[in-house]
């Protein structure tokens, strides 16, 4: 009786430390899962910030005639290009061009 109670007894600690030391895992993974989403989620909000500055160049270059952009059927730009050689500097509309 004394061994079988042994063995139970080690059973029920090989059982806790398991089910511990998944808790800590799965604790440890969503800490740092959070961080990086949190950490993805700024930078996709700064990548849309320039996305939206670059594509209002692009379109202010493209009415002022200095690029002819390409664009899919829903609009989006896909390429494009320079119409102008380099000597002229496009300038985004209302601002003046630098000396």
């Amino acid at each position: 009786m004394n061994a079988n109670l042994l063995w139970i007894q080690e059973l029920a600690a090989t059982l806790a430390g398991t089910v511990v030391g998944a808790l800590l895992a799965w604790l440890i993974t969503h800490v740092y899962a959070r961080k990086a989403l949190r950490d993805m989620t700024r930078e996709r909000d700064r990548l849309e910030r320039y996305n939206r500055v670059l594509t209002a160049l692009f379109r202010s270059w493209e009415e002022q005639g200095h690029v002819e952009l390409a664009r899919d059927p829903k609009g989006e730009i896909t390429g494009g290009r320079v119409l102008r050689p380099q000597s002229a500097v496009p300038t985004v509309a209302g601002s003046k061009p630098a000396d």
